[in-house]
């Protein structure tokens, strides 16, 4: 499960049904994976710029932090 959380205020956003997540990074190389068990150590350790799940919802790192459980 991944959680994002917006800097700005305190909304969360829960991912559990992942079927696809496409990370962008800071030097313009994307990796992706089948799974959020899989992505999670990327987003946690990496320097990322945006995040694209199930094909369709794209967060940025200048809104969101990202968190696992």
């Amino acid at each position: 499960m991944l959680i994002f959380k917006k800097q700005n205020n305190i909304e969360l956003r829960t991912f559990k049904d992942i079927r696809s997540v496409t990370i962008t990074f800071e030097d313009g190389s994307q990796k992706e994976f089948s799974n959020a068990e899989l992505a999670k150590t990327a987003l946690i350790d990496e320097n990322w710029t945006s995040v694209t799940i199930n094909g369709k919802t794209t967060l940025t790192s200048k809104e969101w932090l990202c968190d696992t459980i």
